[in-house]
C-alpha cells in the first residue's frame, strides 16, 4: 500500500542510534541540506509523546521539522522534500518491520508482508 499522507511519520520524527553531531554532518547524504534548514531536536520528551508507537530501547533522537503543519497534518513541501522523507520508511538505514511504523502508515501492511 502506498503513503496515505496520514502524517504520522512527520509528526513523530526520530532516528535512532545516532548522535545529534552525526546527525547534521551526514557527509554523502543528499537529504542532508534539507536536514540541516529544517530539522530541530525536540525534548525527549515531547518526542515521546508525538510518537508514542516508538518503543527503542536504545539511543533516540526526537525532531521536528519545520516544514510539516502540526494541525493540518501535512508536508508544506511535499513535492520538494528529499529521499530521507519521500523514501520513508524504505530509506537506508531505517527499519522495514511494521512495528517500528506509525499504527496509521499505509506501509504497515508490506512491511509485515516482507519483514
Amino acid at each position: 500500500m502506498p503513503c496515505i499522507k496520514c502524517g504520522s511519520c512527520c509528526e513523530g520524527l526520530f532516528v535512532p542510534n545516532i548522535t545529534e553531531q552525526e546527525l547534521f554532518s551526514r557527509d554523502g547524504d543528499p537529504s542532508i541540506e534539507f536536514i540541516q534548514q529544517h530539522w530541530k531536536v525536540i525534548a525527549q520528551e515531547e518526542g515521546e509523546q508525538r510518537a508514542s508507537w516508538v518503543h527503542l530501547s536504545k539511543s533516540v533522537i526526537y525532531l521536528e521539522c519545520d516544514q510539516f503543519d502540526l494541525d493540518l497534518q501535512v508536508c508544506t513541501a511535499y513535492e520538494e522534500r528529499p529521499y530521507i522523507c519521500s523514501g520513508y520508511p524504505f530509506y537506508k538505514g531505517l527499519s522495514t518491520k511494521a512495528d517500528a511504523l506509525p499504527p496509521k502508515c499505509g506501509y504497515r501492511k508490506e512491511c509485515d508482508d516482507n519483514g
